[in-house]
């Protein structure tokens, strides 16, 4: 019968040698069966067996290296990768996925989501911050799950892993591949695995690679291995987007491979480096550890260099371009800066910790909100104040809603003016279903809302103009980057040229784009007699400006809350920098307030004050309802 492909009907299996231990008196371990054995409980009962080498100083920083085996297998298919890089300074991880080697085998479903939370979470546990994961066969998608959804994983190596791609497929392919998962269900289950084992080997694979795969694989249980072949061959497992990170593949063609494999790969991952064997059985990193572990190492170096270059990039953008760095690096503190970034480009070179949380950190340090990273807006070095309302009541989650209160209060809630274009279409529809209410008081809550754009809230502001008033304008920080970003924002027209003009003509270091303005508009006849508007400590950037907009031009309106606004929005107008290496990028603001420039009525690290303070606890839930402070406003206005 012809041999189903390995790469293409989802199921490969692994194994090595396992050698004894020849050096047992010797303090110094020789093989993977001479580290000691640590357990992990995850999901309340489950236990996760691993096992970590770490050559030397346990506790300093270093590159992680986490292995994760193929199906069947255990942590011991890992033992020539242990021989070859245990006298490295890296920290080296390998793990029993739950259902085999020496984890729990409990009867539940093996999914590739379950075993990719089994190993983040021994890598959570250990603390050791960005890891390289190098998985073999069935243990390849659970670090490409791994890769997804964990943003500090550096990458991946992947040694001859499965793959389905269902995208195209023929209904043949699919039938055939639903046959073979169901291969493995009841008591034939021993019999395939052990058939299988021999078509999986080479022409020159080793007996002793043969005999650890027949001494390992067929000893899974049927449930183990019916529910883990199910699951991997679920086409949701499958999505066929790329990963824009760096990924070395190491396959066979003896594994079944099509013409077009590395077309495949590349287009998985854009930035693979890509390399296929001939005659090598399945088990690559045992057939050939030399190879694999020169990868390994090659990949480690290309990873922390690329560490580095996203580092120097951040570290150059925001020195050069980003508008707050003049004012928050002073005479007062540049040493300090100074000592800070070259402490935490020290922690990137070590490879122990990955160039999203250095980064990360390095935004925190200036405290500005606007100043931030896709992938990681918090610091435990220099953490940003911030109020968990999520801790203060039993739910915290602020929806739209448009809805009467009583006859003459209506209540307009807005959780954010970034939304889409349904989102923009509902702020109008509701600001007209105020209109025809007939009520002549007005309750705007903001809480949660952290901003976006300005225009999503213009219909609201309309609504709220009531006299003529003074808008502060800003400037640009002159910077090619920075003009690039204007360019891109406002296109050819007369605005660009104005710009361009300025800043050619300017070496200011700062370049005034936009002049204070008065706001003049027509009163809306409906406008409310009395307006409330509700804040918290999330209200932040445009929904800052809307406030102070309307301070200028509707004096009679007041705010109502327990704290002052977040204070993020003097430093604003967010150009992205992507950084040189992955999908990451720094948000890098470009411009400050005039406000900032006369240094009076500062908002940033500040906030607004609230007109009247809410004296009453903070309400159980926040959603689309009308909680006790809306109710408690009401009957205060």
């Amino acid at each position: 019968m012809k041999r189903f492909s390995i790469l293409y009907l989802g199921f490969v299996v692994a194994a090595i040698v396992s050698l004894s231990c020849n050096a047992c008196s010797s303090p110094a371990p020789q093989h993977i069966s001479d580290l000691p054995s640590q357990f992990i409980t995850i999901a309340d009962s489950v236990s996760i067996h691993y096992k970590v080498w770490d050559n030397n100083e346990p506790d300093v920083p270093k590159q992680t290296i986490c292995f994760v085996h193929g199906f069947g297998c255990d942590v011991n298919t890992w033992d020539k990768q242990f021989e070859g890089l245990r006298d490295d300074n890296m920290r080296l991880v390998f793990i029993d996925l739950p259902g085999y080697g020496l984890s729990s085998k409990p009867h539940i479903e093996y999914t590739l989501g379950f075993f990719a939370h089994a190993v983040d979470q021994v890598l959570n546990h250990l603390n050791v911050g960005p890891a390289i994961m190098v998985g073999h066969s069935l243990g390849t998608p659970v670090c490409r799950l791994i890769l997804l959804a964990t943003p500090h994983i550096s990458g991946m190596i992947d040694i001859d892993g499965v793959y389905c791609f269902y995208e195209g497929a023929t209904a043949e392919y699919e039938a055939a591949v639903q046959e073979f998962g169901s291969s493995f269900d009841g008591d034939q289950c021993h019999d395939v695995i052990c058939g299988f084992i021999g078509s999986l080997a080479g022409p020159d694979t080793p007996d002793e690679i043969k005999e650890y795969a027949m001494s390992t694989m067929p000893s899974t249980p049927e449930y183990v291995a019916s529910s883990t072949m199910h699951n991997l061959i679920n086409r949701m497992c499958w999505p066929q987007f790329a990963l824009p990170l760096d990924v070395a593949v190491i396959c066979t063609q003896n594994s079944g491979l099509e013409p077009d494999n590395r077309q495949k790969m590349e287009a998985l991952y854009p930035q693979v480096d890509y390399t296929e064997l001939t005659t090598c059985g399945h088990f690559i990193h045992m057939e050939k550890p030399e190879l694999v572990n020169g990868k390994i190492r090659e990949y480690a170096s290309l990873i922390k260099q690329n560490a580095l270059d996203d580092y120097d990039f951040a570290i150059r953008n925001i020195e050069e371009n980003y508008a707050g760095f003049p004012y928050k690096v002073t005479d007062g503190n540049r040493s300090e800066w100074n000592n800070v970034k070259t402490q935490l480009r020290d922690s990137v070179a070590t490879g122990g910790y990955s160039p999203q949380v250095i980064i990360s950190d390095i935004c925190c340090w200036f405290k500005d909100y606007h100043l931030s990273c896709t992938f990681r807006q918090f610091s435990d070095r220099f953490p940003l104040t911030r109020t968990d309302y999520n801790s203060l009541m039993s739910l915290y989650a602020p929806s739209k809603l448009s809805s009467r209160v009583d006859d003459d209060t209506w209540l307009l809630r807005f959780p954010t003016w970034m939304g889409d274009d349904v989102y923009c279409q509902w702020v109008k529809d509701a600001v007209d279903e105020y209109r025809r209410s007939g009520c002549s008081r007005l309750i705007v809550d903001l809480r949660g809302n952290s901003g976006g754009n300005d225009y999503q809230y213009s219909p609201l502001f309309e609504l709220l103009y009531l006299q003529p008033g003074k808008i502060d304008g800003m400037l640009m920080r002159n910077t090619k980057d920075n003009l690039e970003r204007t360019h891109a924002l406002t296109g050819d027209g007369d605005y660009w040229e104005q710009i361009k003009n300025k800043c050619e003509s300017d070496t200011s270091a700062y370049v005034l784009i936009d002049d204070d303005e008065i706001v003049t508009r027509e009163v809306d006849p409906a406008r409310p007699k009395q307006t409330a508007i509700i804040i918290d400590k999330t209200v932040a950037s445009s929904s800052e400006q809307l406030i102070l907009d309307l301070r200028a031009t509707a004096p009679d309106i007041r705010l109502y809350g327990k704290d002052n606004t977040l204070g993020c929005i003097d430093i604003s107008n967010i150009r992205i920098a992507k950084l040189p290496h992955g999908p990451n990028a720094l948000h890098i603001p470009v411009t400050v307030s005039n406000r900032l420039v006369n240094g009076v009525n500062m908002i940033d690290g500040i906030g607004i004050a609230p007109d009247v303070m809410i004296d009453i606890a903070y309400p159980d839930t926040l959603t689309d309802n009308i909680d006790t402070w809306v109710t408690w406003v009401k009957d205060n206005m």
